[in-house]
């Protein structure tokens, strides 16, 4: 008879338990998989660092998406399309854009190179030209221009 008296008070805890199980577990689930943008762009710049082009592109598209006049994001999906061999139109426009609202100088090269690879060699060259007029010798030694 003392089992039956606390069969009700663990069945009204055990639901309270489940009760909030489910209403707050998705709310800190949620929090920890939502990177912010300062985060996010560090793990796509390190992503890119370490040659993850795939994921550093997803990452910046996300970026370009919250902030599109971030001529860095742009600049970094860009770049991230032409490292894949993918998508050079988008590419070409990514790079286009990103290299008039400065972004690196690199910028006109690696344009360059996309309009190249897209088998565009009178662009590609333009480009590669506009580049080598801004680049600086560093620059240009890193690039093996």
């Amino acid at each position: 008879m003392v089992n039956n008296m606390f069969i009700p008070s663990i069945r009204s805890f055990i639901s309270v338990v489940l009760l909030l199980g489910l209403t707050v577990h998705p709310f800190l689930f949620g929090q920890a998989m939502t990177a912010g943008p300062d985060q996010l762009n560090r793990e796509s710049r390190s992503s890119f660092e370490a040659g993850d082009f795939r994921s550093a592109l997803n990452g910046f598209r996300i970026l370009m998406e919250k902030d599109p006049n971030n001529a860095m994001h742009v600049y970094y999906a860009g770049r991230c399309l032409v490292e894949l061999n993918e998508d050079l139109d988008d590419a070409i426009e990514l790079l286009y854009s990103a290299s008039r609202r400065g972004a690196p100088t690199d910028a006109y090269f690696y344009l360059g190179r996309a309009y190249h690879l897209d088998y565009n060699f009178s662009e590609a060259a333009k480009n590669y030209s506009k580049f080598e007029q801004l680049a600086t010798r560093q620059q240009m030694k890193d690039l093996r221009v």
